[in-house]
């Protein structure tokens, strides 16, 4: 007999792990609409220097304010397109507990629970979906706005701590690269971003067993007990 044989079935159709969503919710609702925000803020205030301004001298400002305004107005629009398909995801985020709510005779009726059923298994895969969609949105956004940080300190004049701020914006890039594209070599990928597979076997027995008391405070009693 297989694995698959031996699995039972679920009830209801859950994220993996069950609070990725929650990320996804604080990804588009709260630093994308900040980054986003920046971005335009900058744009703004680099339109007005002398090497995008006629009317003030060349000198005034970075020397490649073109290519960061580039970069920034695509960083921000794509923070603004993860909001709204995080936003969009948002709407099909629902819980079973919230099916079961709104349908309470699916505590009663066999069709109305697979009804139910199949809704939350639905709802599931099209946040999951939209989800994608802003996670890929939001880290290529990041890129842009790494780099247009980049550019903006390029100095006409360089001094050692505009080395640093513009090594440091462009070590961020090159990693924010590497983390969402490469991922190479494996290892040290799961090393810096470590998921279930990585730390089961060390975590696994460290769980204690649950004694009959624990196992009856949590788990509803067999119908022969």
């Amino acid at each position: 007999m297989s694995r698959h044989d031996l699995k039972k079935p679920q009830v209801w159709k859950h994220h993996d792990p069950v609070g990725k969503f929650a990320m996804v919710q604080g990804m588009g609702g709260v630093v994308a609409p900040l980054l986003a925000g920046f971005s335009l803020a900058t744009i703004a205030v680099l339109v007005t220097t002398g090497w995008l301004n006629a009317s003030k001298p060349s000198s005034d400002g970075p020397p490649h304010a073109d290519l960061a305004v580039a970069a920034l107005a695509v960083a921000a629009t794509s923070f603004l397109l993860t909001m709204e398909f995080t936003f969009i995801a948002s709407r099909y985020a629902t819980t079973p507990a919230e099916r079961m709510d709104w349908t309470p005779e699916a505590a009663l009726d066999r069709d109305v629970l697979q009804a139910a059923r199949v809704a939350q298994a639905m709802d599931r895969v099209l946040a999951d979906s939209f989800a994608y969609r802003a996670r890929w949105l939001y880290n290529g956004g990041l890129m842009f706005f790494l780099a247009g940080l980049g550019v903006i300190a390029v100095p006409q004049r360089w001094t050692p701590p505009l080395v640093v701020a513009v090594s440091v914006a462009f070590l961020a890039l090159i990693f924010e690269v590497w983390a969402v594209l490469l991922k190479w070599p494996r290892r040290w990928h799961a090393a810096i971003f470590p998921a279930y597979r990585q730390v089961r076997a060390r975590i696994s027995p460290t769980v204690d067993a649950l004694d009959e008391v624990s196992r009856r405070s949590v788990m509803r009693p067999e119908p022969d007990e």
